[in-house]
């Protein structure tokens, strides 16, 4: 069963080469793409979403209260902030807000599938590996 994931991303380039990135990849299913926080809020009602990859610019300084949000629908959900940001203070300011992996997007933008599919088999070895990166 693949996993089901939603985009939240202002630019819908963004949107449109990330839809392209994970659709690649059969164990990945794209339920829906968005410009709008709100949207995911609401979707995440109509369908189990295992990862939300939001960009942080998205949440206009409420990244915290949508992933709370988010996550008091489905515990399990797996969050992954698009930043553009990658050192070490950001990265623990976004995890204490409950994002689960920040990933940069000038750097790490073509990591986005194998950290999607590392999540849901809990493979902490290669997502300690992208944080460490996102960490120099």
């Amino acid at each position: 069963m693949p996993l089901n994931v939603m985009i939240i991303d202002q630019s819908c380039l963004i949107r449109k080469q990330l839809r392209e990135n994970l659709c690649d990849y059969s164990d990945i299913c794209v339920m829906f793409d968005s410009g709008k926080i709100n949207d995911a809020l609401t979707y995440q009602r109509i369908w189990m979403i295992d990862v939300a990859v939001i960009d942080v610019t998205t949440c206009h300084g409420a990244l915290g209260y949508s992933v709370a949000a988010l996550k008091r629908m489905n515990p399990a959900l797996y969050v992954i902030a698009l930043t553009d940001q990658s050192d070490v203070v950001y990265n623990s300011f976004t995890h204490s807000l409950g994002v689960d992996l920040s990933i940069d997007k000038a750097a790490e933008f073509m990591r986005l599938p194998a950290a999607v599919l590392a999540s849901a088999q809990g493979n902490t070895r290669f997502l300690d590996e992208v944080e460490r990166s996102a960490q120099r």
